[in-house]
């Protein structure tokens, strides 16, 4: 959890996602976009 997200403030980002899942910023982003190579 971010620092800004534990305070309540902002928005999730990529980079609190990956972060928290432990993959790149790269994996997220095309999970997020639908994009092959990611798995389920």
């Amino acid at each position: 959890m971010s620092r800004d997200e534990a305070k309540g403030k902002g928005a999730v980002t990529i980079k609190d996602i990956s972060t928290r899942l432990n993959v790149s910023v790269t994996s997220v982003h095309r999970a997020l976009a639908g994009k092959e190579g990611v798995g389920e």
